[in-house]
């Protein structure tokens, strides 16, 4: 599966009072909030 996030950030930006707040999303930032989730 692959995620183009240009296209989710457009989704939800309308969503986001500071748009710049989605500078930070990118495969990586996903990947490491992923690797910090704990399910119990």
């Amino acid at each position: 599966m692959s995620i183009l996030f240009d296209s989710v950030k457009e989704d939800v930006i309308r969503f986001i009072a500071d748009d710049q707040k989605l500078a930070i999303w990118s495969p990586n930032y996903f990947k490491d909030l992923i690797q910090k989730m704990k399910f119990e």
